[in-house]
């Protein structure tokens, strides 16, 4: 998958959560929470940097 479908994938999830917690399927709480932790996992999926801590093959931490 390219990145741009990748990011239109994530946005598509970001609009269903709006629509879900919008119409009370989701709570407000959980998608308070999950409007600042998506955004975070998508940039980290998109990126495919994965876990900046970690060093990656033949580079030094």
């Amino acid at each position: 998958m390219t990145r741009i479908q990748q990011a239109l994938c994530w946005a598509a999830v970001l609009i269903l959560l709006a629509t879900g917690s919008a119409l009370g399927l989701v709570e407000r709480d959980t998608a308070q929470v999950l409007f600042i932790v998506l955004p975070v996992v998508a940039w980290m999926n998109i990126s495919g940097r994965g876990c900046a801590c970690l060093p990656q093959d033949g580079q030094r931490a």
